[in-house]
């Protein structure tokens, strides 16, 4: 069987074998994959704050913002992590797994309502882990490295600028 044979001509429209109509379904489910996997969505996103630009990697899934920074030995000095989030919420942040201390801002739409300076690592795995909440509710969190906030004067009110959309 051709792939592209006409079978028949019907009126003005050309019908064509089951084999295209089968291959087009199979590129759509393979769309529909990608994009529920969350293909289309950017895995890193430039973040503007006061006069730097943080490159953050995005973290959408239950799985990977459980996980975030855990796990790594460092965090390139321009680089983030961008927990995104479907509801607006007091989401709340630990430091299981982690090897360094950072900042971390919550914001809420483009503006930053809290933010946790220099937040350290556990001391070691039987360390009790310390829970972070924001003081308002948040859509966004950014992580950097520790010192990141004074280094940069970015302070609780000041306003963020994503470079790139970011879906939720």
């Amino acid at each position: 069987m051709k792939l592209f044979q006409k079978t028949k001509k019907q009126g003005s429209t050309i019908v064509f074998s089951s084999g295209v109509t089968l291959a087009v379904v199979v590129l759509m489910l393979f769309a529909f994959m990608y994009v529920r996997a969350g293909g289309l969505i950017p895995k890193r996103v430039p973040v503007r704050m006061g006069a730097a630009i943080v490159q953050a990697e995005v973290v959408k899934t239950d799985a990977a913002q459980r996980k975030g920074l855990g796990g790594r030995s460092k965090l390139p000095a321009e680089d983030g992590m961008l927990f995104v989030f479907n509801e607006l919420d007091r989401h709340s942040f630990w430091m299981k797994d982690m090897q360094f201390p950072i900042d971390i801002f919550w914001i809420q739409g483009d503006r930053i309502v809290d933010i946790r300076y220099s937040v350290p690592p556990p001391a070691d795995e039987n360390t009790p882990l310390t829970v972070y909440y924001p003081q308002e509710a948040a859509n966004f969190v950014l992580e950097t490295n520790a010192g990141f906030a004074e280094k940069e004067s970015i302070q609780i009110g000041d306003t963020i600028e994503f470079l790139y959309p970011v879906e939720k």
